[in-house]
């Protein structure tokens, strides 16, 4: 019998799940306490399926039972599974996190936007746990290197994945936000490792950092492009209208892809609120101060991406809009990391305040030109929006 999709991705978790002997020593002794605990009580099974029960023979088709199996660990060790998500390399519950909880997720990843996230999310998980690890002096170097090779692996995983649904027209702008937020992550992750080395006062992270450079563009390292924002976000911010030539189809594409772009940075831009306002209790007055004015820049870059698409300037709209996503995606990592880790994420951030300061107020100063020739302009008026981003409720970003 040809088995099905679902059949084909149960049978390769069952290959991709190994455990070590320790871990299979382990295994069984649980297993074997909750046996003791609740025994199998066997009923007789009846002699043949009554007609009330054929619509449930599938119940009993191998497939079926091997689904049940997966879910029976996954429930019956519940506590374990959630309390092995925060579980780092050494600790017990570790290969239950990536054994079993993690392959499960990728297994249930069931469209291509879904298996490009899952796949970077679990590359970022590898850099938080040795960035954890070498946080504590925990961080041995075959430890860091493992965790390097299966961040490549995921990495490698979610390229191929986003390569493959690039074939798919109508996945190409997601893929798009996917590839610009994972980037811009990752350049945070830099950041966040290269202060975790000056902490420990060694670089015991060099090995995934090397990794990690490889996969980020030059023009995404933070210090060296606030020198450089400025300018290029005022010839951006120059509102230019369409041309004639420009065809029904093209403009109707590039106003859905900035729509697009616009809803994915309002998303972020909750994230991000609702991120520092859940870590205000465990962030410092210095890494408080900083994730807000990294929130005001990546809210004041999405207001000019609206503006932009209210002037009918799509590829400015949607440029705004990825320095805005950009900006939300990198203060999220550096929130987190601020707030776990207790170090100074933010001090790339605070080396460069001054250019970042600079860079702001010639943004804000060509905003108001723009909107003042859109005034004074008799033919046509524009009405200015404020964002549409609803902060916390507590007044994280008040003064």
């Amino acid at each position: 019998m040809k088995k099905t999709h679902f059949e084909k991705l149960i049978a390769d978790i069952g290959r991709q799940v190994t455990l070590s002997d320790s871990e299979r020593a382990h295994m069984r002794g649980v297993l074997t306490e909750y046996m003791a605990f609740k025994p199998y009580r066997v009923t007789p099974a009846p002699s043949r399926i009554s007609l009330f029960m054929r619509p449930f023979a599938f119940l009993a088709q191998p497939a079926f039972a091997t689904l049940v199996a997966v879910l029976v660990i996954a429930v019956s060790s519940g506590g374990a599974a959630v309390a092995a998500e925060g579980a780092l390399p050494g600790d017990v519950l570790y290969p239950i996190k990536v054994s079993l909880t993690e392959p499960l997720r990728l297994a249930l990843a069931n469209t291509p936007a879904t298996k490009i996230a899952v796949h970077q999310q679990l590359a970022e998980r590898r850099i938080d746990e040795v960035a954890a690890l070498a946080n504590e002096g925990k961080l041995t170097k075959a430890t860091e290197e493992e965790l390097a090779f299966a961040f490549e692996t995921h990495a490698n995983l979610a390229e191929e994945a986003t390569a493959n649904a690039d074939a798919d027209a109508s996945d190409t702008e997601t893929d798009n936000v996917a590839h610009t937020s994972f980037t811009s992550r990752l350049a945070a992750y830099q950041e966040v490792l290269a202060r975790v080395d000056t902490t420990q006062g060694a670089p015991v992270t060099e090995t995934l950092q090397d990794a990690i450079r490889s996969r980020v563009p030059a023009d995404t390292d933070q210090v060296a492009l606030a020198a450089e924002t400025a300018p290029r976000m005022v010839a951006l911010f120059a509102v230019t209208a369409p041309t004639a030539s420009t065809s029904k189809k093209q403009t109707a594409a590039r106003v859905t892809s900035a729509a697009e772009l616009q809803t994915a940075t309002d998303e972020a831009l909750h994230a991000s609120a609702d991120l520092i306002g859940s870590s205000k209790d465990t962030l410092d007055a210095s890494s408080s101060k900083s994730a807000r004015h990294e929130l005001e820049r990546a809210e004041a870059f999405a207001e000019k991406g609206r503006k932009l698409l209210e002037a009918h300037d799509e590829d400015g709209a949607s440029e705004a809009f990825h320095s805005s996503l950009s900006t939300a995606s990198r203060l999220q990592v550096l929130t987190r990391a601020a707030a776990t880790l207790k170090i100074n994420a933010f001090a790339t951030t605070t080396a460069t305040t001054s250019a970042k300061i600079e860079t702001q107020t010639e943004i804000m100063d060509t905003l108001d030109s723009v909107s003042s020739e859109d005034t004074d302009d008799a033919d046509e008026e524009h009405t200015f929006s404020p964002p549409s981003v609803t902060l916390p409720s507590t007044g994280i970003l008040k003064k």
